[in-house]
């Protein structure tokens, strides 16, 4: 396919070493990038041209270019109608004050990278520049310019990493921190902090964007809850705790930061209290209970006790993330990250606590060892203040999203 440059139309698009034009050919609107006059007798650039069209007409993807000929110093595409995404932003494009629209654009950027990265393809200069905005919904936006783009099977030329921080990064954190610098421009912050993480991934980038990371954090958040409730749910109705074992104790969320774990929380039953299971419903219930009872064995301060080393460290933390979750101005992404640093420590604590209980009674399974716990007023409480502080996370994360 032979270009007449005489007839072509010149375009804005051109960049340090080639220039950019329109025209027909054969009946067919094409986009022709040609070597400036400089450059095309060096045979450095030409191989690096050469490079670009073998790599390009082996793709097939709808954000990226179609590469339909090879002229030796122009390469011939199919045309994109558009403008650069640079020229979107110098001018403030009303579609860039819409978040969907971003968001839609970014997850394309996400989607051809991977589709780049599947085929050991990184693009090396992914830049507002080089983003295509087609003026029309229906159309993805179009990642452009392969010359700088580095493969396990041509290697002669690879980006320039010291330029995107990435010295030491895997070569495709090159094209996440691409992304990422076009999100800050574009004013989705969480979204560009995610990327500048050396180990990021496609899927990291894809659930900050779409909000499934929130959505899965809420649903283990509810999960946990769950894991709270229905234990005190089957205490109470089962009737299973001696009313003699009940003292009156503050809420958790109540406690000032002075207050220590010791204080926090007491209970201190009449040395001679038996627990007794009125409903008989379960013999491995009855079996653990029993347990307890027996002469010499642990009794219920001992229980407390249990909870209380793995539990009470995390009293304050009940106070800390009531006390962020009703700053205003606390980040949907900074209580997500509290919450997920406490549902750790909260399930560290609740492992040892059950496998401490399991050891100490020497108990066969867990809903033996959840029976013991279910007499023990500690753990009641902290299962109760730990469900408030889900839900409490569970609104306001989407609320301030």
């Amino acid at each position: 396919m032979s270009v007449d440059f005489a007839l072509a139309k010149p375009l804005n698009r051109s960049g340090s070493t080639c220039d950019a034009y329109e025209c027909m050919v054969q009946r067919r609107r094409v986009f022709v990038k040609r070597l400036k006059a400089e450059y095309r007798d060096n045979p450095l650039y030409r191989a690096a041209f050469d490079k670009e069209y073998d790599l390009g007409v082996s793709l097939s993807h709808q954000s990226l270019p179609r590469y339909v000929a090879f002229g030796g110093d122009y390469i011939v595409m199919d045309f994109i109608e558009g403008d650069t995404l640079a020229d979107l932003i110098s001018r403030g494009d009303s579609r860039l004050h819409n978040r969907k629209f971003v968001r839609r654009l970014l997850l394309e950027l996400v989607d051809v990278v991977e589709y780049l990265h599947r085929r050991n393809i990184v693009h090396c200069d992914i830049k507002a520049d080089n983003v295509i905005v087609s003026p029309y919904n229906d159309r993805p936006v179009t990642l452009i310019d392969l010359d700088k783009a580095y493969t396990s099977w041509l290697a002669t030329t690879h980006g320039n990493t010291q330029r995107y921080g990435c010295d030491g990064c895997a070569d495709g954190a090159i094209d996440f921190r691409g992304i990422g610098k076009i999100a800050g421009q574009l004013g989705m912050k969480r979204v560009a902090k995610v990327c500048a993480n050396d180990d990021v991934a496609q899927e990291t980038i894809r659930e900050v964007l779409t909000g499934c990371g929130v959505a899965k954090w809420i649903f283990v958040m509810i999960l946990i809850g769950l894991c709270c409730v229905l234990p005190l749910i089957w205490y109470f109705t089962t009737g299973s705790r001696s009313d003699d074992m009940v003292e009156s104790v503050e809420p958790v969320y109540a406690e000032t930061d002075s207050m220590t774990a010791d204080t926090a929380i007491s209970v201190q039953p009449d040395k001679d209290t038996k627990v007794v299971n009125e409903t008989g419903e379960a013999e491995s219930a009855n079996k653990a209970i029993a347990t307890v009872e027996q002469p010499g064995e642990k009794t219920l301060p001992d229980i407390d006790s249990i909870v209380m080393q793995y539990y009470g460290p995390l009293l304050k933390r009940h106070v800390y993330l009531r006390e962020l979750a009703a700053d205003s101005m606390t980040t949907a992404r900074q209580l997500q990250m509290m919450i997920k640093k406490y549902a750790d420590a909260q399930m560290e604590a609740q492992n040892a606590i059950m496998g401490d209980v399991m050891e100490r009674y020497g108990l066969d399974n867990e809903l033996e060892a959840h029976t013991i716990l279910g007499t023990s007023d500690a753990w009641g409480r902290f299962m109760t203040a730990d469900s408030e502080i889900n839900s409490l996370y569970s609104r306001e994360i989407p609320r301030r999203d």
